[in-house]
């Protein structure tokens, strides 16, 4: 597969509809120029072929539904029944664009319930756990032995003084038992660690048994009055708010999505069409739904007529290749998706094709789209046939006026200074042009040429480079045999330069067929490309 490489070069002109080779020649000398190679590619290229073609580019837009039904309930008859669908997807899709949540009227139901319900508290029983004893019926401060250890003694069962213990004398409290009743109300100062007691109304007392062990909120039931029922078990009913009824009725959630998906053929090209710009012949829904069972409006028969028609029986295949694709992607859904629209956008992308061959190489490139995308694979940069080693290189960078004086000399003796033609004329004005010489340096320059005017041959050559350039060769071939009439005595020149060159006959022949494209070139881009 080619690799391609691309540049949007927006000042080109093309005429998409020719095939003119001469029309495409200016175009290619400007692609070339922006893509850095041949100056004159039009000019130098050779068995040109023009291909105009198109594409049709083509931007899927498939919108669709995935509902969720979610059942819910409401006390009260607030809702109304509308009778509209059970089913979701048979109502209007409008309904879902618009509003992304809310109920399905059509299944809202009446129910009759009672206004009371068992309180959650006490489960109906009306008691709950004390949250004294946590419902164990037994003091939490002796855990229903009715006995507690002495505050005095700490259980030692002796007398305690300023932190010391007098084993002599017998805890007067306990009177040496270590433990005293559990005894009724005391002040948390008195509560020891491990005592649990239930804080009471005055803050800082704890309500004990008074050595009885039970409980002394619940009186060793475990149980209390619950507060939530006031001890009845029933409670309003939270489903009907004490009215009697509720309802129940389904909510939907609606999640409306759209999927763009573009299609620009399968060929090797399909990347750079997808970016360029065309004409564009379709953009409208084509297809939508009422609802799952109803087609809103059908209009792909209408969009096929009109791609067929702006492509010519010739790209027919174009839409039969977009039609094959786009069925695979309408049915691309997910499982709890249903499509509500299709819309297309079809635009028709103009391709044209330059292939050329220079110095017996194939190229091509090609522009595609109004905005120009230009993409080859390789563009000349050289005409080999010139190329030169690097010392030859610099020695034409140093004598880089010498070798226009060379071309000059050349001029003057082949056609002759008193006989040149228009053509000729103009183009020996240019070089001092070129030079950007002055005005005594531009007179000096026509003086020159009118000294070389009645050269010989052989003293001319002794004017010129030792080492005769390809590029020489073609220019000497172009004045004798293109932009004159053939003599003898040129012919002859033009043989003894070749003989001094070194070139080979076969290089000869292709330096002739090169001086043809020199002699299509203008004064001005002759002379650039014979001295640069």
């Amino acid at each position: 597969m080619k690799t391609f490489k691309n540049k949007i070069i927006k000042e080109l002109n093309i005429n998409r509809s020719s095939t003119d080779v001469n029309e495409f020649i200016d175009t290619l000398n400007k692609i070339s120029i922006q893509l850095k190679g041949l100056t004159n590619l039009g000019v130098f290229a050779e068995n040109i072929e023009i291909i105009q073609s198109i594409a049709l580019k083509s931007i899927f837009e498939k919108k669709t539904l995935s509902i969720t039904t979610i059942m819910e309930e409401s006390p009260r008859l607030s809702l109304k029944n509308d009778k509209s669908p059970i089913n979701p997807w048979l109502h209007d899709y409008n309904k879902f664009v618009q509003n992304q949540e809310g109920i399905l009227f059509g299944t809202v139901t009446n129910h009759q319930c009672d206004t009371k319900m068992d309180c959650d508290d006490c489960e109906g029983t009306g008691q709950t756990d004390c949250s004294n004893c946590h419902g164990t019926g037994e003091c939490p401060n002796c855990h229903g032995t009715g006995r507690e250890v002495c505050p005095e003694c700490h259980g030692e069962g002796y007398w305690v003084r300023n932190g010391q213990i007098n084993r002599e004398k017998l805890c007067p409290h306990c009177n040496g038992s270590g433990d005293v009743p559990c005894g009724g109300k005391r002040s948390l100062t008195f509560i020891r660690g491990g005592i649990t007691g239930q804080i009471g109304k005055a803050l800082g007392v704890v309500d004990f048994c008074g050595g009885s062990g039970s409980c002394s909120k619940c009186k060793g039931t475990g149980k209390v009055t619950c507060g939530n029922c006031e001890g009845t078990g029933k409670v309003t009913c939270k489903r009907c708010e004490g009215s009697g009824w509720y309802q129940t009725y389904m909510r939907y959630e609606a999640d409306v999505e759209d999927h763009i998906k573009s299609y620009s053929g399968n060929s090797e090209l399909s990347s750079f069409i997808d970016k360029a710009e065309g004409k564009t012949v379709y953009d409208d829904v084509y297809k939508c739904w009422k609802n799952e069972l109803e087609v809103a409006m059908d209009n792909e028969n209408k969009m096929a007529a009109v791609c067929l028609a702006q492509l010519g029986d010739s790209n027919k295949q174009l839409y039969e290749n977009y039609r094959i694709w786009k069925s695979e992607h309408e049915i691309d859904l997910d499982n709890d998706e249903k499509p509500i629209s299709f819309k297309a956008t079809q635009i028709i992308v103009p391709i044209t094709t330059i292939k050329y061959t220079l110095e017996d190489i194939q190229y091509d490139l090609s522009v595609i789209g109004d905005n120009n995308i230009v993409i080859y694979s390789s563009i000349p940069k050289v005409i080999k046939s010139y190329k030169v080693n690097w010392l030859l290189k610099i020695f034409n960078k140093i004598t880089y006026k010498k070798r226009i004086k060379t071309y000059t000399i050349l001029a003057a003796y082949l056609c002759g200074i008193g006989n040149f033609n228009l053509k000729e004329n103009i183009f020996l004005k240019q070089v001092p042009v070129c030079l950007k010489l002055s005005i005594e340096q531009t007179e000096n320059y026509w003086q020159e040429l009118e000294r070389y005017k009645n050269m010989s041959g052989e003293e001319l050559k002794k004017k010129l480079p030792k080492k005769t350039s390809p590029k020489l060769i073609t220019f000497i071939w172009q004045i004798i045999a293109i932009d004159n009439d053939i003599s003898v005595n040129t012919e002859t020149f033009f043989d003894s330069m070749v003989l001094a060159s070194g070139i080979s006959t076969s290089e000869v022949d292709k330096l002739k067929k090169m001086a043809i494209k020199f002699s299509l070139l203008s004064n001005d881009q002759l002379v650039k490309e014979y001295i640069k």
